[in-house]
């Protein structure tokens, strides 16, 4: 680059205003004129270009539905702290704000999304009737589905679980564009959605998706091989997660390797314990057998029709009523509503 001096007289005679940077000198009459190669390839864009150049960066798509995702959808969030993903709704875009976050497991900061992550969004239904699904971030070699979607992986946290946006952060404005895409598709179910707001919007634990229950004596799914069992529940007006712990032996080893069931809660007072009122768990049906570790043997295995026990002991799994958790505040509305029905059926004998 080279620099001359022009007087102020001379020097709007000699290159074009857009390939020269004038910089006065003050308390002179010179100009300091910056020479640059002149070329019609490498001028700047003018303002009926932004649109074009802006475009070409945005990250469109136009469903969550992994049986239907197009090339289109294939989008790069690499080194993003967060990144603006537009739905294309029709004729018309909406955008949300989709951030990778810090570990739930640490206190660290936000982070970026880590480098290679190319891929597809895509929804996850619930696993069962009275759960909410969630998008999770499919990593992909390219862009080339359904085959590249298949041999994908999810996107993992840095403590190895899985990435997602929880349905309560999809009920915030800053995702409206891909809540949009699951309602104007049908993903999800109008009762799915309506329970959205009642989740807590931060965190991606893979909570979410266990099942809602209501009252005392509603069936729900366990997984027996879990050490414990989890569910929401409504209370003031939010929901509360209850986990239950039962079958886990010292080291916190599951007690089992296998085995599914259906259950409820139902209410337990006892005269032995400090707290009166208890919420026990009643087995329903055995719909997979269920399996010890090969080591432990000498368990007590769950039982059709019975409550579900302590896996060394054999005495029943309970969980106060009154004590002072979130849980607990919830299951008291399960007791005040199992003591109307009962004084409403007791009424209604002649």
């Amino acid at each position: 680059m080279t620099s001359i001096r022009l007087s102020s007289t001379v020097f709007r005679h000699l290159l074009p205003p857009t390939s020269c940077t004038l910089t006065p000198r003050v308390g002179t009459a010179f100009f300091r004129i910056q020479l640059r190669p002149f070329s019609s390839t490498s001028a700047s864009p003018g303002k009926d270009d932004a649109p074009t150049r802006q475009r070409r960066f945005r990250r469109h798509i136009r469903t969550l539905d992994p049986a239907h995702l197009h090339p289109s959808d294939f989008i790069d969030l690499s080194a993003r702290h967060k990144a603006i993903v537009w739905s294309v709704l029709n004729d018309e875009l909406e955008r949300s704000i989709v951030r990778y976050g810090g570990s739930p497991t640490t206190t660290r900061g936000p982070e970026s999304f880590p480098e290679g992550t190319r891929g597809f969004l895509y929804y996850v239904p619930p696993d069962n009737p009275t759960g909410s699904g969630h998008v999770r971030f499919r990593v992909t070699k390219d862009s080339n589905v359904p085959r590249s979607f298949q041999d994908g992986h999810d996107l993992l946290l840095d403590d190895g679980v899985p990435w997602r946006l929880p349905p309560g952060l999809l009920a915030q404005p800053s995702t409206s564009g891909l809540a949009a895409l699951i309602m104007q598709q049908q993903l999800a179910t109008e009762e799915h959605i309506a329970t959205w707001s009642l989740y807590p919007k931060t965190g991606r634990r893979p909570h979410e998706d266990a099942p809602k229950v209501e009252r005392f004596g509603q069936p729900f799914p366990i997984n027996f091989a879990a050490y414990r069992v989890i569910f929401w529940t409504k209370a003031e007006g939010s929901l509360a997660k209850v986990r239950i712990h039962f079958g886990f032996e010292p080291g916190r080893r599951p007690a089992f390797t296998q085995g599914t069931g259906i259950v409820c809660l139902e209410p337990l007072t006892s005269t032995k314990r400090k707290v009166e009122r208890a919420a026990a768990i009643r087995i329903l049906k055995i719909t997979e057998p269920v399996e010890p570790r090969p080591e432990l043997s000498h368990l007590h295995v769950p039982k059709e029709g019975n409550l579900l026990s302590s896996p060394r002991t054999g005495r029943p799994i309970t969980f106060p009523i009154d004590g002072f958790s979130s849980g607990s505040r919830a299951l008291r509305g399960f007791w005040e509503d199992h003591e109307r029905r009962e004084a409403e059926s007791s009424t209604a004998v002649p």
